[in-house]
C-alpha cells in the first residue's frame, strides 16, 4: 500500500513539475538550436554526400541552406522547428524533478546532454523528408531506391518515437533507486 502512495505522490509531483518545466523550454530551448542544426548538418551531409551548405538560426526556426539549385538562380533551403523534436526534454526533467534523485543536477545535465542527437536525429530527417519530395532526382542519385522509404521510417522515428519515449526512459532510469523507494 505505500508503494502506491508513494507512486500517486511521485505522479503528483511530475504533473506540478511539467508546467514549469515546459515553460523553461519554451523560452531557452532555442539556445540548443545552433548545436542541434550542427549536429543535423554533421548527420546529412554524411547521408546525403554534403548536399547542406550551412544551417542559419532563426527566431523560431532552423533554415538549412542547401547546394541544389532552384530556378532563378538561387538554392534550395529547408525550414524546420527543433521544438517538435525536443518535447522530451521538458518532460524528462520533470520527471527526474519530482524524485528529486541525489545529484539531481548531473542527472538534469545528462538527461540534455543525453537529448541533443535525438532532436537532431529528427531535424535531420525533416529536412531530408523535405529534400526528397522537393528533389526527387537528387533523391534517386544521392540516396538510392529505397532513400525515401528510409527517410520516412527515420522520420517517424525522430517526431513519434524518440522525443516521447526516449527521454522518458532515461529519466526514469537515472531515477530508478528513487523511484524503488
Amino acid at each position: 500500500m505505500a508503494d502506491r502512495a508513494n507512486l500517486w505522490a511521485w505522479l503528483a509531483r511530475v504533473v506540478l513539475w511539467v508546467v514549469p518545466c515546459f515553460a523553461l523550454w519554451y523560452y531557452v530551448g532555442r539556445l540548443a538550436d545552433p548545436v542541434s542544426g550542427r549536429l543535423a548538418v554533421g548527420f546529412i551531409n554524411v547521408v546525403g554526400n554534403g548536399v547542406i551548405e550551412t544551417v542559419e538560426t532563426g527566431a523560431s526556426q532552423l533554415t538549412f541552406v542547401t547546394r541544389l539549385p532552384v530556378g532563378g538562380g538561387g538554392v534550395l533551403t529547408v525550414d524546420a522547428d527543433s521544438r517538435i523534436y525536443s518535447y522530451g526534454v521538458p518532460f524528462a526533467m520533470a520527471l527526474i524533478l519530482a524524485a528529486w534523485p541525489r545529484g539531481i543536477a548531473w542527472r538534469l545535465a545528462l538527461v540534455v546532454v543525453t537529448l541533443f542527437p535525438l532532436v537532431a536525429w529528427g531535424v535531420t530527417f525533416d529536412v531530408l523528408g523535405t529534400l526528397v519530395r522537393a528533389a526527387p532526382g537528387w533523391t534517386a542519385a544521392v540516396l538510392g531506391q529505397w532513400g525515401a522509404t528510409g527517410v520516412a521510417i527515420g522520420y517517424q522515428f525522430g517526431s513519434l518515437i524518440f522525443p516521447g519515449l526516449v527521454p522518458a526512459a532515461v529519466a526514469v532510469g537515472l531515477s530508478w533507486q528513487k523511484l524503488g523507494r
